[in-house]
């Protein structure tokens, strides 16, 4: 009987005890299994375990977009060359203004009967300008007014002076240079617009009153 009283007494005290004690309720987060949880790593699948998946092995490429235009890429594009035309070096010539006539080219040459001899003048050119005109050449100077457009069988008046351009005179030998007092020019041939063949007659005024003279000449036109 004691030893049973003895047995009994501490299942007593414990029973209360059990009963007040209530199991610690579980999160949610705590019930639900690893797999399910953000951000958790899920366990490889038997797929992965073989080899790298798709994904893995071929990364996405990355979209490559056209460069917009603008001067940055512009300035490598090279012009197209047409058939038969020299490479583009990169440099653009242009022709050069204002060039200067080609007087060398124009030099020609006038023969002048004085008192029977025939005497040569050197000529630079027949200068045109504005509609006016110099005949010039190694002690010779014919000034006078004519038109741009010049052709066979047109006479141009020599002038005694032109303001601006000079005087017509001649510089004979043993006379010196000498007035011209009127006279004119008849053009023969017209050689491609640039030079001119014809025949020239002019009064000088001398110590004993005018003196007429005659001869031809070749000459080329110029137009500073």
């Amino acid at each position: 009987m004691r030893l049973a009283v003895v047995i009994l007494l501490p299942i007593l005290v414990l029973l209360p005890s059990c009963k007040r004690s209530k199991p610690v309720a579980t999160s949610s987060s705590a019930s639900k299994p690893a797999s399910t949880r953000t951000g958790a790593v899920h366990p490889a699948s038997d797929s992965a375990q073989d080899g790298p998946s798709v994904a893995e092995s071929n990364p996405p490429a990355e979209s490559e977009a056209p460069d917009p235009p603008g001067p940055a890429n512009r300035r490598d594009e090279k012009p197209a060359e047409r058939p038969g035309e020299p490479p583009n070096s990169g440099t653009r010539k242009e022709a050069p203004r204002n060039a200067q006539p080609d007087r060398a080219a124009a030099k020609g040459k006038m023969i002048i009967r004085v008192y029977g001899t025939a005497l040569d003048f050197d000529l630079d050119a027949l200068t045109w300008k504005s509609g006016t005109y110099r005949l010039s050449g190694r002690g010779i100077n014919f000034v006078g007014r004519m038109s741009q457009n010049v052709r066979a069988g047109q006479l141009i008046a020599i002038e005694p002076r032109v303001a601006g351009v000079g005087e017509s005179e001649l510089d004979l030998p043993q006379v010196g240079k000498t007035k011209v007092i009127s006279g004119r020019i008849k053009l023969d041939e017209v050689i491609g617009q640039s030079r001119i063949k014809g025949r020239i007659s002019f009064s000088l005024q001398g110590p004993d009153g005018p003196s007429s003279f005659e001869g031809t000449f070749e000459v080329g036109i110029v137009s500073p």
